[in-house]
């Protein structure tokens, strides 16, 4: 096999796998394509993750999402803080849940 026939396997290869993970529920990345696509952001499920490091579920690595983010035009970091303490200008923000699942915070009323 040439250099480039094995690249061609590889490269074939890894976009199998993606197919496969395209299938498994991502809250956290299905929330940041939502928010994505309303900041009118060329971003779409399965191409959002590539290049980026899968757990064992095939969910992209919290770690990485400050840099996917990043990569697909916009801020994110990790933080723990309570709602209430949010100020407005950082919304929305996604919120990981504990079960797999994620939410979007997109205001906050104290009241």
């Amino acid at each position: 096999m040439t250099a480039t026939s094995s690249s061609t396997a590889h490269a074939s290869e890894a976009q199998h796998q993606s197919a496969d993970t395209s299938s498994v529920h991502d809250g956290v990345l299905q929330c940041l394509v939502t928010l994505a696509h309303e900041f009118d952001l060329s971003v779409n499920r399965v191409s959002a993750a590539q290049g980026f490091a899968v757990d064992d579920d095939g969910r992209v690595s919290v770690e990485a999402y400050p840099d996917l983010a990043r990569k697909h035009g916009m801020i994110a970091a990790w933080s723990q803080a309570k709602a209430s303490t949010l100020p407005s200008y950082v919304l929305p923000v996604i919120l990981p849940l504990i079960d797999g699942r994620a939410a979007i915070l997109r205001g906050i009323s104290n009241g």
